[in-house]
């Protein structure tokens, strides 16, 4: 085992630790199922920290990452989190996050059309062919921002699509 994983190990028993110190039912508590209150379909960037940036505790979000917040229609990994969410956990609102300094939408940018995180990325390169004029205008930090923006409201497009969120 790497030193690495055993930090990491170590990290998350002085975290269960800290808890159980502060409250010794924590565990139970939240044991007893989850009753969350959004699902959040954000990026998978190490940056962004969910239950940090949005000062949420444990069991309040559903949460489904990916790279540059993709809600791809045809994605099983997609479909069973917002089903299992919105028809389980009678979950009634849904936030789709988009980030600056996104790699995806950097990556889309580039795209070569060779790997699987291209091809994962194809909705995001076609919102890129779609509106190049507008954003090659654009500084490069800025072009990537407005292509993140711009991301978003496509995503929400393809979530709304989506027979699981009709039929909510």
């Amino acid at each position: 085992m790497s030193e690495q994983i055993k930090e990491l190990i170590n990290r998350n028993q002085k975290w269960a630790e800290s808890k159980k110190a502060t409250d010794p039912d924590y565990f139970k508590n939240i044991a007893k199922g989850q009753k969350p209150k959004f699902i959040w379909i954000g990026c998978s960037d190490s940056r962004l920290p969910l239950e940090i940036i949005t000062q949420s505790n444990i069991g309040e979000i559903f949460v489904l990452r990916n790279i540059a917040n993709q809600v791809h229609t045809t994605d099983l990994s997609v479909l069973s989190v917002l089903e299992y969410a919105i028809n389980h956990l009678h979950v009634k609102q849904i936030v789709i996050c988009g980030n600056y300094v996104c790699g995806g939408v950097h990556a889309s940018i580039k795209n070569n059309n060779d790997s699987v995180v291209d091809h994962w990325l194809q909705d995001l390169n076609e919102i890129y062919l779609s509106n190049k004029f507008q954003l090659n205008d654009k500084p490069s930090k800025e072009r990537e921002n407005l292509l993140a923006e711009l991301n978003v409201k496509k995503q929400v497009c393809n979530l709304a699509a989506t027979n699981i969120v009709q039929k909510a």
